[in-house]
């Protein structure tokens, strides 16, 4: 019988570093502490297609445009179309690939900017970037 492949530590290892690695360079540089990390959002398949991670999301959402804050994730080809509906936009693609594995995956790193992050330019109001 084999072991669940998404405990294994080098995998877990690579996942850590690699978006460790990607937040800082996608999202901590642009946005400092003015942002919030969506870690890990799953659905329990008694409840998947039935609202309940949208409802965690605009939850989530929420609280962010009431910080004035972005937020950031790290979507799985799963959980993308979730994030796209809700507003989130891609900023780039992060491939974790174990060495010697022949599997990789495809994160997209998202972000949501409520309204008020945006920032007074000579035109009005235009979005942070």
């Amino acid at each position: 019988m084999f072991g669940r492949r998404d405990g294994d530590k080098k995998r877990m290892r690579l996942w850590t570093h690699m978006t460790t690695t990607a937040r800082q360079r996608l999202f901590d540089d642009c946005y400092g502490t003015k942002h919030i990390q969506l870690q890990i959002l799953a659905t329990h398949p008694t409840y998947q297609r039935k609202g309940a991670g949208k409802a965690l999301c605009n939850w989530g959402i929420e609280m962010a445009r009431r910080r004035g804050m972005a937020i950031c994730v790290f979507a799985s080809p799963m959980g993308r179309n979730l994030y796209d509906c809700l507003g989130f936009r891609n900023k780039a693609h992060v491939r974790i690939w174990v060495d010697g594995e022949s599997e990789s995956i495809l994160l997209a790193a998202m972000i949501y900017e409520p309204v008020t992050l945006m920032v007074s330019g000579k035109r009005g109001l235009i979005p942070r970037n």
